[in-house]
Protein backbone atom coordinates (compact mmCIF):
# COMPACT_ATOMS: atom_id res chain seq x y z
CA UNK A 1 0.00 0.00 0.00
CA UNK A 2 1.64 3.44 -0.82
CA UNK A 3 1.77 5.93 2.05
CA UNK A 4 -0.07 9.46 1.44
CA UNK A 5 2.38 12.01 0.63
CA UNK A 6 1.97 15.36 2.22
CA UNK A 7 1.66 18.23 0.07
CA UNK A 8 1.53 21.80 0.28
CA UNK A 9 -1.75 22.36 1.91
CA UNK A 10 -1.09 19.67 5.30
CA UNK A 11 1.90 22.22 6.52
CA UNK A 12 0.67 24.27 9.09
CA UNK A 13 2.69 27.09 7.37
CA UNK A 14 0.85 26.97 4.23
CA UNK A 15 -2.05 27.86 6.39
CA UNK A 16 -0.67 30.84 8.80
CA UNK A 17 0.43 32.34 5.56
CA UNK A 18 -2.66 32.82 4.45
CA UNK A 19 -4.90 33.65 7.45
CA UNK A 20 -2.06 36.56 8.55
CA UNK A 21 -0.59 37.20 5.04
CA UNK A 22 -4.63 37.65 3.57
CA UNK A 23 -7.42 36.74 5.76
CA UNK A 24 -6.83 39.15 8.38
CA UNK A 25 -5.60 42.01 5.61
CA UNK A 26 -7.67 41.92 3.09
CA UNK A 27 -10.68 39.60 4.39
CA UNK A 28 -11.09 41.34 8.07
CA UNK A 29 -8.84 44.10 7.43
CA UNK A 30 -7.30 43.71 10.57
CA UNK A 31 -4.84 47.26 12.16
CA UNK A 32 -1.40 46.66 12.03
CA UNK A 33 -0.81 46.51 15.23
CA UNK A 34 -3.62 43.49 15.71
CA UNK A 35 -1.59 41.88 13.05
CA UNK A 36 1.52 41.95 15.02
CA UNK A 37 -0.65 40.37 17.72
CA UNK A 38 -1.83 37.73 15.86
CA UNK A 39 2.09 36.69 14.06
CA UNK A 40 3.32 37.06 17.46
CA UNK A 41 0.94 34.17 19.57
CA UNK A 42 1.25 32.14 16.60
CA UNK A 43 5.20 32.12 16.50
CA UNK A 44 4.79 31.45 20.29
CA UNK A 45 2.33 28.15 19.89
CA UNK A 46 4.31 27.11 16.83
CA UNK A 47 7.60 27.10 18.45
CA UNK A 48 5.90 25.63 21.15
CA UNK A 49 4.19 22.56 19.23
CA UNK A 50 7.97 22.03 17.44
CA UNK A 51 9.73 21.68 20.86
CA UNK A 52 6.93 19.25 22.03
CA UNK A 53 6.54 17.21 19.02
CA UNK A 54 10.08 17.33 17.97
CA UNK A 55 9.12 18.17 14.52
CA UNK A 56 10.79 21.02 13.05
CA UNK A 57 8.32 24.03 12.58
CA UNK A 58 8.72 24.02 8.61
CA UNK A 59 7.24 20.49 8.97
CA UNK A 60 4.45 20.80 11.52
CA UNK A 61 1.08 19.70 9.97
CA UNK A 62 -1.91 21.67 10.57
CA UNK A 63 -3.09 18.30 12.08
CA UNK A 64 -0.14 19.03 14.93
CA UNK A 65 -2.12 21.56 16.46
CA UNK A 66 -4.77 19.29 18.70
CA UNK A 67 -7.12 20.84 21.18
CA UNK A 68 -4.68 18.89 23.86
CA UNK A 69 -1.92 21.16 22.36
CA UNK A 70 -3.07 24.49 22.52
CA UNK A 71 -4.32 23.86 26.32
CA UNK A 72 -1.20 22.59 27.37
CA UNK A 73 0.45 25.77 25.80
CA UNK A 74 -2.20 28.00 27.50
CA UNK A 75 -1.62 26.06 30.88
CA UNK A 76 2.49 26.71 30.22
CA UNK A 77 2.20 29.88 29.22
CA UNK A 78 -0.08 31.46 31.89
CA UNK A 79 2.45 29.73 34.13
CA UNK A 80 5.29 31.07 33.06
CA UNK A 81 3.86 34.68 32.42
CA UNK A 82 5.41 36.82 34.87
CA UNK A 83 3.08 39.53 34.81
CA UNK A 84 0.32 40.55 37.28
CA UNK A 85 -2.31 37.77 37.52
CA UNK A 86 -4.29 39.51 35.77
CA UNK A 87 -2.67 40.93 33.10
CA UNK A 88 -1.77 37.76 32.13
CA UNK A 89 -5.27 35.92 32.49
CA UNK A 90 -6.19 38.83 29.88
CA UNK A 91 -3.53 38.35 27.83
CA UNK A 92 -4.43 34.41 28.00
CA UNK A 93 -7.48 34.86 26.91
CA UNK A 94 -6.25 37.43 23.93
CA UNK A 95 -3.85 34.63 22.98
CA UNK A 96 -6.85 31.98 23.31
CA UNK A 97 -9.22 34.18 21.35
CA UNK A 98 -6.26 34.41 18.47
CA UNK A 99 -5.90 30.97 18.31
CA UNK A 100 -9.67 30.21 17.82
CA UNK A 101 -10.38 33.01 15.35
CA UNK A 102 -7.80 30.49 12.84
CA UNK A 103 -10.73 27.90 13.14
CA UNK A 104 -12.09 27.23 9.80
CA UNK A 105 -16.03 26.04 9.50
Amino acid sequence: MKTPQTTEIDYLGYWLKLFLGEFLTVTRNMSHNTQMSYRDTFRMLVTFVSGKTNIAIDKLNISDISKEMVLLFLDEFVEKCICFLTESTTYGHQVLCEIHSMEMP
